[in-house]
């Protein structure tokens, strides 16, 4: 009569050791598999905006979208939809391209925040002062750097009456020359992200966890990278999109990157 030997305890507590020591190997590499998924899902999103820009040139006459219908401190204007808050610039693309909401969803940002119609309205006068921060909540954003330079202008159409940006009027998209290096679309935590005279005020500015600059909201510039400042996704110009070195990029930053001549 035969028996079958049972494991005693130690052997027991041996194969518990391994397949702990196993799952503390291997779990870094499935999060950092899991992160690289979300990233490459972020930059299809960016192209997906990239070619919604295209359309819309393509239905008006090439010229480019405008920002925002109106800027989120001016009166309701009642013939814009939003009850007179007008769009954002991706507003606008969801309403006329047929590019889906979804789109604008980045993976990676776990936010508790809806992406629902109201996210792609400018902010009320009411509202304009808790925008990005509590309100209009967004994952993509245009990074509007050098709006108040008199001798470049925006890669973008602007509203006439947007009298705090220098050059203003709708914009031919063949205007923008070297389209693969002009920035159009970054990860963010908002619509846009402002800097008034140029690319080189991106030198004072520090997006390291803890630095002066450093605000709350910033992390999610560079979600794709455990906030370490690597980053963001980047849609340019010509369609393409990839990530940048940000922080490494703003030690010399580029007017080019951003505007173009007036």
């Amino acid at each position: 009569m035969s028996h079958k030997k049972a494991f005693t305890l130690v052997e027991l507590l041996v194969v518990i050791g391994i397949i702990a020591t196993l799952i503390a190997i291997l779990l870094p590499a499935l999060n950092k598999a899991r992160e690289a998924a979300k990233s490459v899902q972020c930059l299809s999103n960016l192209r997906q905006i990239g070619l919604s820009i295209q359309s819309y040139s393509a239905q008006n006459k090439g010229k480019l979208p405008p920002l925002f219908q109106r800027w989120g401190n001016y009166p309701l204007n009642p013939v814009l939809d939003g009850g007179g808050q007008g769009y954002t610039m991706f507003g606008l693309l969801l309403k006329t391209t047929g590019i889906t909401m979804p789109v604008f969803h980045c993976p990676s940002d776990d936010r508790p925040y809806p992406l629902n119609d109201a996210s792609f309205y400018m902010p009320s006068p009411a509202e304009y002062g808790d925008w990005g921060t509590t309100l209009y909540l967004f994952d993509y954003m245009v990074p509007v750097i050098g709006f108040a330079n008199p001798g470049r202008r925006l890669p973008w159409s602007v509203p006439d009456d947007a009298a705090f940006v220098s050059n203003r009027g709708m914009l031919d998209a063949a205007r923008v020359k070297q389209p693969a290096d002009k920035m159009l679309v970054w990860d963010g935590y908002m619509a846009f992200f402002t800097i008034s005279l140029g690319a080189y005020q991106l030198q004072g500015f520090d997006p390291t966890p803890g630095s002066s600059s450093y605000a709350n909201y910033y992390w999610t510039m560079f979600r794709h990278n455990g906030g370490r400042a690597i980053g963001p996704n980047t849609l340019f110009a010509d369609g393409h999109a990839s990530m940048i070195d940000l922080r490494g990029m703003m030690k010399n930053p580029q007017e080019d990157w951003f505007t173009i001549p007036n």
